[in-house]
């Protein structure tokens, strides 16, 4: 989504449309193997993954719906972007890094991608599968809160205090302080 122009790339292709007459884009990647790629405007955009579809909403200017994309990714140009990502039936990762996240899902059947984005929310309580988290720091003093059934990282608390990644329904969480900083875990037992 651009400014004058919406710009989609599918399977690595650019397509436009003139942003006046068009406030909701669908898109079938239909059979094989596709990739969706979303490009954010500098105001805050909502992104919900469910496996292979895909909602990305910027309050009321514009909707992009994806189906049947094995491989999506979505990059924010700015403001509070959030992403909701849901868990598979199967076995699903979770990475979460300082500036970009991602899910494999389905024993990686699909790829949910974010970048430069304030909050992700990623939900693997409806699976069967063996679901887990790797996270890793940031150069910041990050916080990291661990429970039994939900894990949250704050990255560089210090500097930009609220909770960046919240991770539920997990079988395991795998964090990893590398970056520096003054990190700290709490973890919460059954």
């Amino acid at each position: 989504p651009g400014e004058t122009q919406h710009r989609v790339q599918v399977n690595g292709v650019d397509h436009y449309y003139d942003a006046a007459p068009y406030d909701a884009i669908h898109i079938d990647g239909l059979a094989g193997t596709d990739a969706l790629d979303v490009n954010g405007k500098a105001t805050s955009e909502k992104v919900v993954f469910d496996g292979t579809s895909i909602h990305v909403s910027e309050s009321t200017t514009y909707n992009v719906f994806g189906q049947d994309f094995e491989n999506t990714y979505v990059f924010g140009g700015g403001g509070e972007d959030s992403a909701t990502m849901l868990g598979s039936t199967g076995a699903d990762n979770f990475y979460a890094k300082p500036t970009y996240t991602y899910l494999r899902g389905d024993s990686n059947a699909f790829l949910n991608y974010v970048k430069n984005f304030t909050t992700v929310t990623v939900d693997a309580s409806n699976g069967g599968g063996l679901d887990k988290v790797y996270a890793y720091d940031s150069p910041g003093d990050d916080v990291l809160t661990a429970g039994e059934s939900q894990a949250t990282l704050d990255y560089d608390s210090t500097a930009s205090p609220g909770v960046n990644i919240t991770a539920i329904g997990f079988n395991e969480t795998n964090a990893y302080a590398m970056s520096g900083g003054h990190d700290s875990a709490t973890l919460i037992g059954s």
